[in-house]
């Protein structure tokens, strides 16, 4: 995924009444499509995921679902977090262990 121009159009951008995981997904794979229908607006699904998996790995980047309140906090003006992955995510999860190499 081109992660610079997924910052740059997306991040903390309003993407529609209708966001959720999937249409994240189809934002960032560059598969999003608006099919205008009067006032309401569908979307094409064309990327198949995990969405219960709490993140999605890509070649270049890797995405932490993140649930707001809870485990989750932000500090130092949103540049850090905490996240809590669930049971699967521990020190030696392959996907952990990408991002403590990665920093």
């Amino acid at each position: 995924i081109n992660t610079s121009e997924i910052l740059s159009k997306c991040l903390g951008k309003y993407i529609g009444e209708k966001a959720g995981k999937a249409k994240v997904v189809e934002y960032a794979s560059g598969t999003y499509q608006d099919i205008a229908e009067d006032d309401d607006t569908t979307y094409v699904h064309n990327v198949s995921f995990n969405k219960f998996s709490g993140v999605l790995e890509w070649e270049n980047a890797v995405f932490l679902w993140i649930n707001l309140g809870g485990a989750n906090k932000f500090y130092d003006n949103g540049r850090r977090m905490s996240w809590f992955g669930g049971s699967r995510m521990h020190d030696e999860s392959p996907v952990i262990k990408r991002l403590i190499e990665v920093g």
